[in-house]
């Protein structure tokens, strides 16, 4: 976990030039996370709309529904805004840059900002969560905490191996079209591998989430509310370990062209 931490802050503090541009690009990342509660919330506001229908008069439950419709719009308009404009942000960002790129290192680079970013908004999503099941349930939010931190442990061992199997890969100086297609194995390989951890410490925590509440310690409403947050945190996990395959490819091709360039 902290590989990843420290080669994202490096990526980031080189890539995204200080001042402005860095603080939208959190901001962004921040909005990202407040999505992701809100779209949980919403879910409780459902939830409780559907468990007391009988209770509610035709005229409330018609105000509910509008005011379920309108919020849920709300978080649909904040979702695209903050996709859309994060490309935009980051796009101004390049531009801002003072040193110059020739074409080639530029793509590269920007391919690198792309998945920074977005593993930005991935981690902060899997902190929100994780604020949100401690106000749900302490205990579950714990074992939660425990079982996400070796799941990052492991997922940051395969992003580590990745960025040397592919600077050595690169290095072989083999045929394009078979270093290609070897390149390309290994990334989907280690990113399919991350997922495949994340689902698996998902079932942990899920098979958790049942017990706790077959044993009465959690509610119907709260256990809803706890399996589709541990079902977004394991989008968060899996998105996650994509991009840091996809960031180490593209890191590894920048790296070998800027030493093409220092030689000649």
């Amino acid at each position: 976990m902290f590989a990843i931490l420290k080669e994202m802050r490096e990526s980031f503090q080189n890539l995204f030039p200080a001042g402005r541009f860095r603080f939208v690009l959190l901001i962004l990342s921040a909005l990202g996370a407040f999505i992701s509660i809100s779209e949980l919330l919403l879910l409780k506001v459902f939830v409780e709309i559907v468990t007391r229908e009988d209770r509610l008069s035709q005229s409330e439950f018609l105000v509910a529904g509008i005011v379920f419709v309108a919020l849920f719009a709300g978080i649909l308009l904040a979702q695209y805004f903050q996709r859309t404009f994060r490309v935009t942000a980051q796009a101004k960002s390049f531009r801002a840059r003072m040193k110059a790129v020739n074409k080639e290192s530029g793509t590269r680079e920007w391919a690198m900002a792309g998945e920074i970013s977005n593993v930005s908004t991935q981690i902060t999503k899997l902190f929100a969560v994780f604020i949100f099941l401690v106000f749900l349930n302490p205990i579950f939010a714990l074992f939660n905490l425990v079982v996400v931190s070796l799941a990052l442990y492991l997922i940051g061992r395969l992003f580590l191996q990745q960025m040397q199997l592919q600077k050595r890969l690169i290095s072989q100086k083999s045929p394009l079209g078979r270093q290609v297609q070897r390149s390309q194995g290994l990334r989907v390989r280690a990113g399919e591998s991350g997922a495949l951890i994340s689902g698996i410490a998902t079932s942990l925590l899920l098979a958790l989430l049942l017990f706790l509440s077959y044993q009465g310690d959690i509610s119907l409403s709260n256990t809803l509310l706890m399996f589709f947050g541990v079902r977004n945190q394991n989008g968060s996990l899996s998105n996650t370990s994509r991009s840091l395959m996809r960031y180490a490819k593209a890191n590894a091709r920048r790296k070998s062209h800027k030493l093409d360039d220092e030689e000649l």
